[in-house]
């Protein structure tokens, strides 16, 4: 009887030790197969806890990215319209200044340059950028500025937006304001720069000198205001670039993370295997004498 139990044990600790080293082998190749050396969260209960954090902040951090990457196209694309709008202006005011005393033909040549510098600003005052009007402010949906005119040819002009700026996180406590209103860029004492043009081309028409020089004033103010909408531009482009930095660079960490958890040691498993192989045909070695059961029986 005490033999009986004696070759019991023994088989059942020469069977433990063969699933053991095949389940050793197992792993090493799935490791070796998929590069990772955690593949289930029993692999490494800890390890597995951090690289699902890790990976929940990447995560974000990508959507952070896709923001500001959104947000970078919109910032562009107003200091593009801003610096043409502050040429036009510019352009504007130069005429205004040059014809101050100058006779009808030259004065009805600036009125028609004139003319064209409004329609033109105004198209870029509904400037968008994908589906949205770069500036309306938050009713980014519509066209910023509309245009009527009444049965004798006077033009209105009014402002269909808002004073209120668009807004996007660029971290878990970070927002930038970064959307230009029409107010910041093309209004002056409650006077849009369409009106000053539109009686600027009227004070040409009728040659009266203090009314073109006032225009030519007003024309320099709201000029310094379309500078002053391109410096806080610059601003937010500045500060939008080192969120975009700071983002990146803690992105590359928690990807060193990942790869130090997660990454399997191709040259320390292929010598694990060769000790799991080595292993594993001991054991069956050792099974075949035991009772005299061979590995095809085992295997059935």
């Amino acid at each position: 009887m005490t033999l009986r139990i004696t070759e019991g044990v023994r088989y059942q600790t020469t069977l433990a030790s063969m699933k053991s080293a095949q389940t050793g082998t197992t792993d090493i190749v799935e490791q070796l197969s998929t590069g990772k050396r955690i593949n289930h969260p029993s692999d490494d209960p800890s390890g597995t806890e951090n690289l699902m954090v890790w990976d929940s902040a990447r995560s974000e951090i990508a959507q952070y990215q896709s923001q500001i990457s959104s947000t970078d196209l919109w910032l562009r694309t107003t200091d593009l319209v801003l610096g043409r709008v502050g040429d036009l202006v510019e352009q504007a005011a130069d005429l205004a200044a040059g014809n101050v005393s100058s006779d009808s033909v030259q004065r009805g040549i600036a009125a028609d340059a004139i003319e064209t510098i409004k329609t033109e600003l105004l198209s870029l005052a509904n400037e968008k950028c994908g589906d949205r009007y770069l500036f309306a402010g938050t009713g980014a949906d519509e066209a910023a500025f509309s245009v009527t005119t009444d049965a004798f040819g006077n033009e209105t002009f009014t402002y269909e937006g808002n004073d209120d700026g668009l807004t996007v996180a660029i971290g878990r406590q970070s927002t930038l304001e970064y959307s230009t209103t029409g107010s910041d860029v093309f209004y002056l004492n409650g006077q849009s720069v369409f009106q000053v043009l539109a009686d600027l081309t009227a004070a040409l028409a009728s040659g009266d000198s203090a009314a073109i020089g006032q225009g030519a004033d007003d024309l320099e103010a709201l000029s310094t205001r379309v500078l002053e909408a391109q410096s806080v531009n610059g601003v937010r482009q500045e500060r939008l670039e080192s969120a975009k930095a700071y983002l990146t660079n803690l992105d590359a960490k928690l990807a060193d993370l990942v790869d130090e958890t997660e990454t399997a040691d191709t040259s320390e498993l292929a010598i694990q295997f060769s000790q799991q192989e080595l292993a594993l045909e001991a054991s069956y070695k050792l099974a075949s004498r035991v009772n005299e059961i061979s590995i095809l029986d085992f295997m059935k």
